[in-house]
């Protein structure tokens, strides 16, 4: 009987072990996400919700296109177009005249898209946005 008994304990570290590089694992993965979105750029394709109140929708389309939209709590509706900067997490906003509207600035993005926190700054005011879908959604003037 102390065979078995001697089994339990070997079994139950050998669990252990797995799970510990199962866990590194994933976390070596988050953190290489992170270091790659900080060098090369989170991906800012989405939809974003202010922070505090959540009335306010931020979208933006890059690839060719390289638009943005933002809808206010009131419905008011501005469109323009982004253009890069040095930093690639950091983005140039015009409106729809080409008149400079502000920046973003895209903090962190997770892996699959759908999470993440940018700040936009008008100049008068910065908000904080949420992430809450990776695939932009325009409303049509």
């Amino acid at each position: 009987m102390k065979t078995g008994s001697a089994k339990i304990p070997i079994a139950l570290a050998l669990l252990v072990a797995i799970a510990a590089i199962v866990v590194s694992a994933v976390s070596i993965k988050d953190a290489n996400t992170l270091k790659h979105g900080i060098s090369e750029g989170f991906r800012l394709d989405g939809v974003y919700r202010d922070h505090e109140t959540g009335l306010t929708q931020l979208s933006f389309l890059g690839e060719d296109e390289n638009r943005w939209q933002i809808v206010d709590s009131n419905g008011n509706v501005t469109d323009g177009s982004f253009e890069t900067t040095g930093d690639p997490n950091i983005f140039m906003l015009a409106d729809q005249s080409g008149d400079d509207y502000g920046f973003v600035h895209l903090a962190y993005a997770s892996a699959d898209g759908n999470q993440g926190s940018l700040y936009l700054n008008t100049g008068t005011s910065v908000l904080e946005f949420d992430k809450v879908t990776s695939g932009p959604a325009f409303v049509m003037p």
